[in-house]
């Protein structure tokens, strides 16, 4: 597979390559794989994302922003909850699966952004929420802080933002990473797996004005708080951190 737009183009759930992770599946693969995405992780550790960093910073007046959409599993449960949701990827490819799976939603707004392009495309203190999920998993770490950079620009005063990343503190992420050497995975190559350090994260947050609020570190129970991290920040001040004009 070259790339996220190959991914999302070749997608069937019938097809062979597309590996359903959650073990506890009984469903038929025609049944549980309605979505591109939804073969990883399983479905109730998202939903869970979903209702412990999402839905309660949301309003019916909330505007909210999701940062790399993908084939919309997360956007189609988030969208009921806000006003509008914009829907932003560097995939055309998902951007289309998204429209066809958004479809009967008229509040979310698909972005299709360039790929190496951080840059977000909103004004300023614009925007009540942003979460980026199952995606900075595969960032590295000059990309991520540029994208909290971002976040912190767009962000209202007091806005939210949920971000999940790769990490090797936990035991499950150790195994993850281990197993990704022993697989001869190397930076950049699609997919791969880029592990972030919390301390680090938290590092960024603050040089850009973002407070940690707290982290899944330590959580069980679900698949995603188990081997990664989930962090919930809010913006507190202005950011110093790199801001710049233009493209980042």
């Amino acid at each position: 597979m070259r790339d996220w737009d190959e991914y999302a183009a070749r997608w069937r759930a019938d097809n062979s390559w597309v590996k359903i992770e959650d073990l506890a599946n009984t469903l038929p693969r025609g049944a549980y794989l309605r979505l591109v995405g939804d073969e990883w992780g399983d479905k109730r550790s998202v939903r869970e994302f979903v209702a412990d960093f999402v839905v309660p910073h949301l309003s019916p007046d909330a505007i909210a922003v999701e940062i790399g959409s993908g084939g919309g599993r997360i956007a189609v449960m988030v969208a009921p909850w806000c006003r509008l949701l914009i829907a932003l990827d560097t995939s055309a490819e998902m951007i289309g699966a998204l429209r066809e799976a958004a479809a009967p939603l008229r509040n979310i707004v698909p972005i299709l952004m360039a790929p190496g392009n951080a840059r977000l495309p909103l004004a300023d203190a614009s925007v009540d929420l942003i979460y980026s999920f199952d995606v900075m998993v595969h960032l590295d770490q000059r990309t991520i802080f540029r994208y909290l950079d971002e976040i912190s620009r767009v962000l209202k005063g007091g806005g939210v933002a949920a971000v999940h990343h790769a990490t090797c503190e936990t035991a499950a992420g150790w195994e993850h990473f281990v197993q990704s050497v022993a697989r001869g995975v190397n930076e950049g190559d699609f997919a791969s797996f880029e592990y972030l350090h919390s301390t680090t994260l938290r590092q960024m947050a603050d040089q850009v004005g973002l407070a940690v609020l707290g982290t899944t570190i330590g959580r069980r129970g679900n698949f995603y708080y188990e081997r990664d991290v989930v962090a919930l920040l809010r913006k507190v001040t202005t950011p110093i951190g790199c801001r710049r004009s233009g493209p980042i």
